[in-house]
């Protein structure tokens, strides 16, 4: 059996069992909490970034 067959196979098994709508809703409680912990990751990298600019430039200013 090819590697598409068998997906298929599983695919029905999914979509036939009433428990995938259980499964769906699970997903996107997930999603939406990965997309919060990316926004708050990418803010502190923003904020991180700034704050290590300006230590950068008070360690520059200090060593001249």
């Amino acid at each position: 059996m090819n590697m598409l067959t068998i997906l298929f196979k599983r695919l029905h098994g999914v979509a036939t069992d009433r428990r995938g709508a259980t499964v769906v809703e699970y997903g996107l409680v997930i999603a939406c909490i990965m997309l919060g912990i990316f926004a708050v990751l990418s803010q502190i990298g923003v904020n991180l970034a700034g704050v290590l600019s300006y230590l950068g430039d008070r360690l520059g200013a200090a060593l001249r």
